[in-house]
């Protein structure tokens, strides 16, 4: 019985510091938003990015980490910075480029299961809009088109010419991925 008490609290106290480490990332997000001060898109005739899609991707840093945009999820109440690249330790911070880029419609976004980070992915739906602001500005408007699960080990299954924005996160139980695939509005 000594035993079985002793799990259960161990259990409890494992959740606690999962949400209190989910309030605390959120937290994290909302600052660095805010302290990113993106600029107003310069009205140009051609942006760069258009005539040189494979360029990199801008970046603003903040607290020693760069970041090449926010991710905005109305569906979700949730604007979120994304970092230039990823690692678990990022991670913790926000969401992280996986690969690609939003000028060539391939980027992947990683993030964790965290309330306020990628937490309600599975809770998105086909047809829901959301939008990705570079460090420049512009904006990238997107539908999703495909809500997906996916072993925790099929991460080549997510590059895929059809979508031009992933977006993915672990189901909470380790072993599977919430997979999000989005269609750009505007390109």
């Amino acid at each position: 019985m000594a035993l079985g008490i002793l799990l259960v609290a161990g259990a409890v106290g494992m959740a606690g510091t999962q949400l209190w480490q989910g309030h605390q990332a959120g937290e994290r997000s909302r600052q660095v938003v805010e302290a990113m001060d993106i600029p107003e898109a310069v009205d140009e005739e051609t942006p760069d990015y258009q005539v040189y899609p494979e360029m990199e991707m801008p970046t603003i840093e903040v607290t020693s980490y760069r970041y090449i945009g926010i991710l905005t999820l109305p569906a979700l109440n949730l604007q979120l910075p994304v970092m230039e690249e990823w690692d678990y330790q990022r991670l913790d911070v926000s969401p992280c480029r996986f690969s690609g880029s939003v000028y060539t419609d391939d980027m992947i976004i990683a993030g964790h299961s965290y309330a306020g980070h990628f937490g309600g992915l599975h809770l998105l739906s086909v047809g829901d809009r959301l939008s990705f602001e570079d460090a420049e500005g512009h904006v990238f408007n997107y539908s999703v088109g495909s809500v997906e699960t996916l072993g925790a080990m099929e991460l080549g299954a997510l590059t895929s010419k059809e979508w031009n924005l992933t977006l993915f996160t672990c189901d909470g139980s380790g072993y599977r991925r919430v997979v999000i695939r989005c269609t750009r509005l505007d390109s």
